[in-house]
């Protein structure tokens, strides 16, 4: 059995990540990572809601899980997601 990519339902996905960050401890309520990731989150929501079909790719809610990511107050080092190139790393990162 295999999954290949599992990434690809943004109407599910995306408005997850993040509550998951916050279970996780990779975001920290009220922080300025966790109210950019929030308004992200809520921007990618608007979004969805003028979707007709199941999504694979949302850019607004793509940028959630850069936002996590490329966090602030990080304590991981960015190790890159297959796929994406630097530019687009930089520009979700904004």
């Amino acid at each position: 059995m295999a999954i290949g990519n599992g990434w690809i339902d943004a109407k599910r996905q995306s408005l997850s990540y993040l509550d998951y960050s916050m279970k996780m401890g990779l975001l920290e309520e009220n922080s300025e990572d966790w109210k950019k990731t929030k308004k992200l989150t809520e921007e990618c929501e608007k979004a969805l809601e003028n979707v007709k079909h199941d999504p694979i790719k949302i850019d607004v809610c793509q940028k959630i899980v850069y936002a996590v990511i490329n966090k602030k107050t990080s304590k991981c080092v960015w190790l890159g997601l297959r796929g994406a190139s630097k530019a687009d790393r930089d520009n979700h990162s904004q």
